[in-house]
């Protein structure tokens, strides 16, 4: 790293500053000894789902059991020469001017930036192996799955990518600092941004998505392979190589001010308000460059052994990314505060504060929002009716005890294992993507991801401060009362967002929401004793008693404990429910009598969507019964079967 910085005094009320930087980074990472992790060396000779140059050079295969059964060994990548490395650049200058005339203390200034960042993918093409009891031909036990080579879900990347992308940051700003009386202060200002997209530098370019050309069955190829409705810079020039829009400044102004109310600096009053504007990192791009060169994750291998995996199993991916070529966002933030300050007796300060802020156009690259072929609520109900895969009133059994079947071969939806929701091929058939030429040519794309700036969140809270810092006694104290909302699954936690489908479903309490927080610390100094003998001074003066108290409150539980939005509880379709022309009850065939059975709830025979969390409602009363509306359907009364609490006010207020 090399930094100057050239500073030179025009005047006693004129400075100008000139700071030059550059920042060479260089990572990287080799395995000493090569031969302790590789194939070749280690023995192992199963088949892998793609041919690699060097297969026998590419380490172990990456192994985990879910924090159960086994060790996790999480190594990736290492694929190019046993190297992973990040080589990042960064060249910056800055010129700030500083001029104070009268009672206004004025700087003026831009800021030029280069941000260059080349960094191997390190993608599991050594294989990425679970083992859990509850995958497909498991022995029930994930260590002994692991010696015999059963495995819950395999996955390999066929080969990786070395993407280089860089970005280019121009900011021009200007603030002012005036004194308008000898107790008021204003501040003003703006800064233009120019945040200039992340452009790949190796001349693919990234995916974009253009539904028009899904319409006709048009798009880039790869690798054999053609991806209707994509295409990137290096198929089509008139794409940008940033896959995204782009736009020349963002305006970022801010104010604020300080009033000394009486003109004694006991009470003062502060505000302000700024707009920022910040540049998304290379992950938000990065899921929508390797496609583009041909590299692929392979689809899930569910229940396979290690000896049954064969080479060119893995087709051309359905599970795809790609950028929105007429989003042109980057994240921002508005912060917005407003404080009163009173000096009290005891030498103290109170300050009681509003504080505020919010975030839009935040990416969603890491959670599974924008997904556009994944299915609405209902959509599942209305394209095949309920219940597709049983009849709901049919006896499981004829009048000799045999299982039967109705006509068009489905079993009673009261048989045990009855599948009471929707087969892949009915999901698959109802999807948004499933149409259109692409049919015909069976080519459809399945999982399709756009990236764009769509997340928002938002704080607010009552801040009080009192603080002591005089005397024998001091203290610090501060309690807030805020709230922390937004959209769940904004960073990361993909499967919390209850329905990926509408993002406004998902605005609620954050993982970092704490509603009160409060914090003490304190030390008292015992007062110096001056008339005594020098033993006695020497024990008795210095002591200090001093301590600390903390407390916040919890964490909202769906936010932050279950993953998956639903706490993993099952609830059951009460017996007889009628529903879209069905009942959950058949007549006895040696009795006659109706006989009225319950199913288990699914997302798919409730909400008619596998994208939408089935989601339960806690309160104090965990036998508690309510209706569920799907758009302008109302579905099936649930019974959620809940664990019994014997403290239930612990959950009061969830919902």
């Amino acid at each position: 790293m090399v930094t100057a910085n050239l500073t030179k005094v025009i005047s006693p009320t004129l400075t100008n500053e000139v700071i030059f930087s550059y920042t060479y980074l260089n990572l990287p990472n080799n395995f000493a000894d090569p031969a302790k992790v590789e194939r070749g060396s280690l023995g192992l000779n199963y088949n892998l789902l793609f041919s690699h140059p060097n297969a026998q050079n590419l380490i172990l295969p990456q192994m985990t059991g879910w924090g159960d059964g086994i060790s996790n060994m999480l190594n990736a990548g290492f694929e190019l020469n046993g190297n992973v490395y990040a080589k990042k650049t960064l060249p910056s200058v800055a010129d700030n001017l500083s001029k104070v005339w009268r009672t206004h203390t004025t700087k003026f200034g831009f800021y030029w930036e280069r941000t260059w960042n080349e960094q191997p993918g390190n993608g599991t093409v050594n294989g990425s192996m679970a083992f859990a009891s509850w995958g497909g031909g498991s022995s029930g036990n994930a260590y002994a799955d692991m010696l015999i080579g059963q495995m819950a879900t395999y996955q390999e990347l066929n080969f990786d990518v070395v993407p280089a992308f860089r970005y280019i940051t121009a900011d021009f700003y200007g603030t002012d600092s005036w004194k308008v009386t000898r107790r008021l202060t204003l501040d003003y200002g703006m800064r233009v941004s120019h945040l200039g997209p992340w452009v790949d530098t190796t001349g693919f370019g990234f995916a974009a998505w253009y539904p028009n050309l899904y319409a006709q069955d048009k798009g880039g190829s790869v690798n054999g392979g053609m991806f209707p409705g994509i295409e990137w810079n290096k198929v089509n020039s008139s794409t940008a190589l940033s896959g995204s829009g782009s736009r020349l400044f963002f305006y970022n102004p801010r104010v604020g001010f300080a009033w000394d109310v009486f003109g004694t600096g006991r009470t003062v009053l502060r505000g302000g308000y700024g707009m920022y504007h910040f540049h998304d990192e290379q992950n938000v791009q990065n899921g929508a460059y390797g496609v583009v060169q041909g590299s692929f994750l392979s689809p899930t291998l569910n229940g396979v052994n290690i000896a049954n995996l064969a080479p060119g199993s893995a087709a051309i991916p359905s599970g795809l990314t790609a950028l929105d070529p007429t989003d042109s966002q980057e994240p921002r933030t508005q912060s917005y505060s407003f404080t009163v300050a009173e000096r009290l007796p005891w030498k103290s300060l109170l300050e009681v504060a509003y504080v505020g802020s919010k975030s839009d156009y935040l990416s969603n690259y890491n959670n599974n929002f924008d997904q556009i072929n994944d299915l609405s609520a209902g959509t599942l109900l209305n394209a095949v009716g309920w219940l597709p895969g049983c009849n709901s009133g049919l006896a499981p059994k004829d009048a000799s005890g045999n299982p039967q079947k109705d006509a068009q071969g489905r079993p009673s939806c009261a048989a045990q294992g009855a599948d009471t929701g929707y087969t892949t091929g009915a999901t698959s058939a109802a999807r948004p993507l499933n149409s259109g030429p692409c049919v015909a040519a069976k080519n459809c794309l399945g999982t399709l991801k756009i990236i764009d700036h769509k997340m928002y969140s938002n704080y607010n809270a009552l801040q009080v401060t009192w603080n002591k810092q005089a005397g024998h006694f001091t203290f610090l104290s501060n309690y807030t009362f805020g709230k922390a909302l937004g959209i769940r699954s904004e960073n990361g936690a993909g499967s919390g967002g209850a329905d990926p489908t509408v993002l406004r479903s998902n605005y609620g309490t954050l993982p970092n929401n704490r509603t009160h927080i409060f914090n003490l610390a304190y030390v008292y100094e015992f007062p110096t004793l001056h008339s005594a003998n020098r033993f006695l001074k020497g024990a008795a003066n210095g002591w200090q008693i001093s301590g600390i108290t903390q407390y916040q409150s919890g964490v909202d539980l769906q936010a932050a404990v279950a993953g998956n939005g639903n706490f993993n509880f099952t609830g059951y379709i009460p017996a007889g429910t009628t529903f879209m022309g069905q009942t959950l009850a058949y007549t006895d065939p040696n009795t006659g009598q109706v006989v009225p059975y319950n199913i288990q709830a699914s997302n798919q025979n409730v909400l008619g969507t596998p994208e939408v969390q089935l989601m339960p409602t806690l309160t104090c009363d965990p036998r508690h019964v309510w209706a569920v509306r799907v758009q302008e359907t109302t579905v099936p009364f649930l019974r959620l079967q809940f664990l019994e609490s014997p403290e239930p006010h612990l959950h009061r207020g969830r919902s």
